[in-house]
């Protein structure tokens, strides 16, 4: 019996994990009809560590429901 293995069929994943207390600078698209579960809300723009974020960083961030909802009502009150 052969010990060796195959992997090539495996596919290793980058996990992409960004530290929220670096982003600041956020400007949020928001409805203030929806009030207060602002379910339709965007991140627009934001910076990272002091550098503006990308269009693949934003779509990430903007998948954290939690995280926009969190940052969105701490800058409103």
């Amino acid at each position: 019996m052969d010990n060796r293995y195959n992997y090539s069929h495996f596919i290793i994943y980058k996990i992409n994990t960004i530290d929220k207390t670096l982003i600041d600078n956020i400007v949020f698209q928001y409805d203030s009809k929806n009030f207060p579960e602002f379910t339709d809300t965007l991140i627009l723009s934001a910076d990272y560590d002091g550098i503006p974020m990308n269009e693949e960083q934003l779509d990430e961030i903007n998948q954290d429901s939690d995280f926009i909802h969190e940052t969105l009502f701490t800058q409103l009150y």
